[in-house]
């Protein structure tokens, strides 16, 4: 059961990728740790080569919580409780969850063109793109992946200053011969767009939205 549900959790926040691993001494002392088989988690975490934090909770009770390995593949530096992490593709369930509360308050159509909430936007169909298409992977904006690679192997969206014209919407807006609906395709550039609605429609940032509706 552990194995299922740590497993689920390690390959959502996306760090599956095989890291140095050195098990830190920073299990908490909760009173009720002795329900979890501490030796078996460790087992479980060294075989999936897995790097940082794991924590089990009992309803509003931490019944465990360790880190483990480097921050940095083959680096020095220990994982540790309490830092601060990035969501990375957790983000896109974030967003989703943004954009159903509007849909619900009925201030965001699903079916409706993109083009309504954002009248300047240069994407190509925006007057064929729905916040539905974005949420499914289906509008044919461009893969961040076709994009010019750097140096470390990753596409230069991922390494350009934010407010540069190779990140963010101003790339997804870019030119793509895929119409939409377009065949699925797993990409950022829909929910950075659909990011983008969402700021449009509330007049808030995606930061204070993520703060006002999730974090707290």
């Amino acid at each position: 059961m552990f194995k299922a549900a740590i497993t689920c959790f390690v390959s959502i926040i996306g760090l599956c990728a095989p890291m140095a691993l050195q098990a830190q001494n920073v299990e908490t002392a909760a009173p009720a740790a002795s329900v979890v088989d501490s030796a078996k988690i460790d087992k479980i975490m060294a075989e999936a080569q897995f790097a940082g934090p794991v924590l089990i909770a009992k309803g509003d009770q931490v019944v465990f919580e360790k880190a483990y390995g480097m921050v940095e593949p083959g680096g020095t530096t220990p994982h540790s409780l309490g830092k601060v992490w990035r969501w990375a593709s957790v983000s896109k369930q974030i967003a989703s969850t943004i954009a159903m509360q509007e849909v619900a308050a009925g201030r965001l159509g699903l079916d409706t063109p993109i083009r309504q909430y954002l009248p300047d936007s240069r994407a190509p169909y925006a007057d064929q793109m729905t916040p539905r298409m974005l949420m499914q992977h289906i509008s044919g904006l461009p893969y961040t992946g076709d994009g010019p690679m750097v140096v470390d192997g990753w596409p230069l969206f991922y390494r350009a200053p934010l407010d540069s014209a190779d990140t963010g919407v101003a790339w997804c807006e870019g030119a793509t011969a895929k119409a939409p609906p377009s065949d699925f395709l797993y990409g950022d550039c829909d929910f950075i767009m659909l990011g983008a609605v969402l700021q449009s429609v509330t007049g808030k940032s995606f930061a204070e939205l993520v703060d006002e509706r999730i974090a707290k």
